[in-house]
């Protein structure tokens, strides 16, 4: 239970629902939250927290930026941060990718779909992890009924735009590793 998580692992918290769900994570825990944050211009602390305060939400000195990259093996993490949350963390949830309409499947593969492969890589590593995975209607047509654990087979010829495509893919991956034992909600 996500009460119980010695430490706890956010993709996306840079972003306008992984601000939300950092703070929700903070109330619902005692424990640290680390968080993946691409290098910018800003120090990764100091990103997270400006978004957090962008927002209205509180700070908390449980909050941990670890510089990194959905993109790049191991998520861009050095090897001692990579070492330190495959060991620590319990929870992870991913909900980082690239959100665009208009780049193609190429331009976002890496951060979605590679970034997907990455997060499970870390969930299956030491003592296995559960991933709470951000999901998206962005796959889905409008007007019909579908369900969490549904065929999402039938919407991949109706995705005309590369975010549809590369998270169906991510989508499915986590479809996957979920039939394989890994604990996804």
């Amino acid at each position: 239970p996500l009460n119980q998580a010695r430490a706890v692992f956010v993709t996306g918290a840079t972003g306008f629902l992984g601000a939300f769900l950092v703070s929700r994570i903070l109330q619902e825990t005692d424990c640290p939250v680390y968080c993946l944050v691409r290098p910018s211009e800003q120090k990764p602390q100091e990103r997270l927290e400006n978004n957090l305060r962008s927002y209205s939400l509180p700070l908390s000195p449980r909050i941990r930026a670890v510089a990194g990259d959905l993109s790049k093996a191991n998520l861009g993490l050095s090897e001692d941060d990579y070492r330190m949350l495959f060991r620590q963390v319990d929870v992870v949830f991913h909900c980082g990718a690239a959100v665009n309409y208009v780049h193609t499947y190429s331009v976002l593969k890496p951060h979605t779909v590679d970034g997907t492969r990455e997060v499970l890589r870390l969930c299956c590593r030491d003592h296995g992890k559960t991933l709470h995975y951000i999901s998206t209607n962005g796959i889905f047509p409008g007007g019909e009924t579908y369900y969490e654990n549904g065929d999402i087979d039938p919407y991949l010829p109706h995705l005309s735009n590369g975010y549809g495509q590369s998270k169906w893919v991510a989508e499915k991956m986590v479809q996957q590793a979920a039939l394989k034992g890994l604990p996804v909600l």
